[in-house]
């Protein structure tokens, strides 16, 4: 799985673990390789690119928006997505969850159905199960 629009660069923001934020750019959003490897777009950084192993991540979001009227009227899997650190997120799944080697991928439109993301969530950091949806489809 590659990010949108194969070839360019896209911005993601990154959430670790320990609640550290990070943004850049990468070339692909593969959770299938071991690492993501991140162009820094913050000039004041000492580092121009950092590799980052996928286990070190919570989740990587790749964009959100103002979500389409289409997207807001099949909205209608509600889920409580649980990381090990105790945040939840809830809303409402926009397909199915991807699976990948290192992790999954999944659109998730806000509660007040007013805002969308794709997210990446890595493997390990999701609890084994996405509330409301069965935890077999979670699991690897």
């Amino acid at each position: 799985m590659g990010s949108p629009g194969a070839g360019k660069a896209t911005t993601v923001t990154i959430r670790f673990l320990d609640d550290e934020i990070m943004e850049g750019r990468v070339g692909s959003t593969s959770l299938d390789q071991p690492n993501l490897e991140l162009e820094m777009v913050d000039q004041a950084s000492n580092n121009e690119r950092a590799l980052i192993p996928l286990p070190s991540i919570k989740r990587i979001a790749l964009g959100s928006g103002v979500p389409t009227a289409a997207e807001q009227a099949r909205a209608d899997k509600k889920v409580a997505i649980r990381f090990q650190d105790g945040e939840v997120l809830k809303g409402y799944l926009d397909g199915d969850l991807v699976h990948a080697m290192y992790g999954v991928t999944m659109r998730l439109m806000s509660v007040d159905k007013d805002r969308i993301e794709t997210l990446h969530g890595a493997q390990g950091t999701l609890l084994s199960q996405v509330l409301g949806y069965p935890a077999a489809r979670v699991r690897r």
